[in-house]
């Protein structure tokens, strides 16, 4: 979520999604461990889903599924 926040401030974030949805597999490694806005979480849920049903993706965390 840094690099994509970075990108956005930088007027890059074009560019490091499209290299992102070009990879095989996007692992998403503790989500959840640093916070991010809302702002974030969009950015985030739009990866995901252009990347739904064309690339492989892991998202780890450790919070209980609740959260």
């Amino acid at each position: 979520m840094r690099q994509v926040l970075e990108a956005r401030d930088a007027r890059e974030l074009a560019r490091l999604q499209q290299r992102l949805l070009r990879v095989e597999v996007l692992i998403v490694d503790e989500l959840g461990f640093a916070p991010f806005d809302r702002v974030g979480g969009e950015l985030l849920s739009n990866l995901l889903t252009d990347r739904y049903e064309r690339r492989a993706t892991v998202v780890t965390t450790n919070l209980p599924f609740v959260e």
